[in-house]
């Protein structure tokens, strides 16, 4: 018998996504209908300005569906979101889901038959890089980050930023405090460490994703954020770059 006190948490961090995160609710709340499993939601607010904590609380949710909701006065970054969001959460199961619903929640399934029949601890999608309706900068953009990133530092992982991760609960618990980066680079330090401790990685390729306007990435200053982060990561890999052991 199991010791938790929910079968999964799903992790949503949400910053002014009022449009596009209630389609995306309802879908995840219709697609675990079945009272069998008891959920976890849990909600963190990243200084959002807009109504969406109020009308969610104003929802009503399945009584095996458990809100948990956090708010944060000011905006402190996506990376910063989910740590608080891997801290709370009390599942066997956690998943990272992003806001817009560019991720069918159905992909949970395939998930974590991967986790439950190899063994996985970190399950991570690996996205269709040919979206047509994506802009052409950022699809070059994307392409040649992933070859960095590929070849500094991950040579086995192929895409270390999808929004849609699945975590065991000791491998969520053993990674959430290696997050630093508040920004868009926390994803290459969950890898990083996940990497370090010897966790279990399986990859899911999923299929093209839902396009939702209102994307928070500025592609000039995120990207050199990014390339920050892989350069301070580089350091940690390799000893001679003066990097101990923690």
């Amino acid at each position: 018998m199991s010791n938790f006190t929910y079968f999964l948490s799903i992790i949503v961090p949400v910053y002014n996504e009022k449009k596009r995160f209630p389609p995306y609710l309802k879908e995840i709340t219709d697609y675990f209908s079945n009272p069998s499993k008891l959920i976890e939601l849990v909600i963190v607010d990243d200084g959002s300005t807009d109504s969406l904590i109020e009308w969610i609380m104003e929802q009503k949710f399945p009584s095996h569906i458990h809100l948990n909701c956090v708010s944060f006065q000011e905006n402190q970054g996506k990376g910063y979101a989910v740590k608080k969001g891997l801290d709370l959460s009390q599942g066997e199961f956690i998943l990272m889901a992003d806001a817009d619903g560019a991720y069918s929640i159905s992909l949970f399934d395939i998930f974590i038959a991967k986790a439950l029949h190899f063994s996985g601890d970190l399950i991570i999608p690996i996205r269709d890089p040919i979206n047509k309706k994506s802009p052409f900068l950022r699809k070059v953009a994307s392409t040649l980050f992933s070859f960095l990133v590929k070849i500094l530092l991950f040579p086995k992982i192929q895409d270390s930023q999808g929004g849609f991760k699945l975590f065991r609960y000791d491998c969520a618990k053993k990674l959430a405090p290696h997050i630093t980066e508040y920004g868009w680079g926390f994803d290459l330090e969950l890898i990083f460490w996940a990497n370090f401790y010897k966790f279990n990685i399986l990859q899911v390729p999923v299929p093209l994703l839902r396009e939702t306007p209102g994307s928070k990435i500025h592609m000039l200053r995120d990207s050199l954020k990014m390339l920050k982060t892989v350069l301070k990561l580089l350091l940690k890999k390799y000893p001679l770059c003066g990097y101990t052991k923690k």
